[in-house]
């Protein structure tokens, strides 16, 4: 399973008030421009072409929240990419944010910040309901055999095939390979029988899909974290900064971020004016208080 931090939480940098981002300029690594870093391609997240460190044609929610942020603040986005490796290694980092889907730890905590998770988004196994429903992954053993879709990589993955063999006993399972976002067609359609989703999918708004528990924690918890260095924090304000995190943070459920993936991928409308109305009317709240 993994733990997401949405990366709507990342859009309240733009509640920095008005009157102090006049007087001082924000204290970016590159003046008037706000670096953001991302990882690997999330669809509906964030992705794009990456052609060595740099990433062209971004889309997303995560890249028209940071477009916003970076609006409100005076300064012009600039996307890099930014390695697995690098995201915590001591010293001066490349960005001035970074968006990514990671564990929040102890250790991790020494090198960078992190906003507070407040959603559980698990990656997970479902299975069409036409399917006897077994109630977990553990249950999947009293099938005779199984086809499991999900990306070719997952196949080798502990957190993924490998470790449902291991973990669950899950020898009778078959891996077809799929991209990201075919899973539900390839359900619907009887090519699977199973599939690796996230479980905040706007497809599982319908109903007809149920996700299974994972009772040994095989796919453990990550999170999608706004990462910011110390230093900066303190100068956009600290604690009071981190306030108006929290705040928009309690705004975001796991229900509400399902709806608002179902307004993108099932409704055909664009992230930005589906994240573009949870800004404004968590901000227009704010502002009212």
């Amino acid at each position: 399973m993994k733990r997401f931090l949405p990366l709507l939480a990342i859009a309240a940098l733009v509640a920095v008030p008005a009157a102090s981002a006049g007087k001082t300029a924000v204290p970016t690594l590159t003046p008037g421009t706000l670096v953001v870093a991302f990882g690997d391609p999330a669809p509906g997240f964030a992705q794009g072409t990456v052609r060595g460190n740099t990433v062209t044609n971004p889309r997303g929610y995560e890249v028209d929240l940071a477009t916003a942020i970076a609006t409100k603040l005076g300064l012009k986005p600039k996307w890099i990419y930014s390695p697995w490796n690098s995201l915590f290694a001591p010293g001066n980092k490349k960005f001035d944010i970074s968006f990514q889907e990671a564990t929040i730890t102890a250790q991790r905590k020494r090198t960078v910040d992190f906003t507070s998770s407040y959603l559980n988004a698990n990656q997970g196994v479902l299975i069409s309901k036409q399917t006897t429903p077994p109630k977990s992954l553990a249950d999947l053993r009293k099938l005779h055999r199984f086809t499991l879709g999900a990306r070719s990589e997952f196949g080798d993955r502990v957190q993924g095939l490998q470790g449902m063999q291991s973990v669950y006993g899950l020898t009778n399972a078959t891996l077809k390979p799929l991209a990201i976002g075919t899973q539900y067609s390839a359900l619907d359609r009887g090519d699977i029988d199973v599939a690796n989703v996230f479980s905040t999918d706007g497809q599982l708004a319908n109903g007809q899909y149920k996700v299974l528990e994972d009772p040994k924690r095989l796919f453990g918890y990550q999170h999608v974290a706004l990462v910011i260095d110390r230093t900066k924090l303190k100068r956009l304000g600290g604690d009071r900064f981190m306030n108006v995190i929290d705040a928009l943070n309690a705004r975001l459920t796991t229900p509400a971020l399902i709806e608002m993936n179902r307004a993108v991928s099932v409704e055909g409308l664009e992230p930005a004016v589906v994240a573009g109305r949870l800004v404004i009317s968590v901000l227009s709240g704010s502002t009212r208080k």
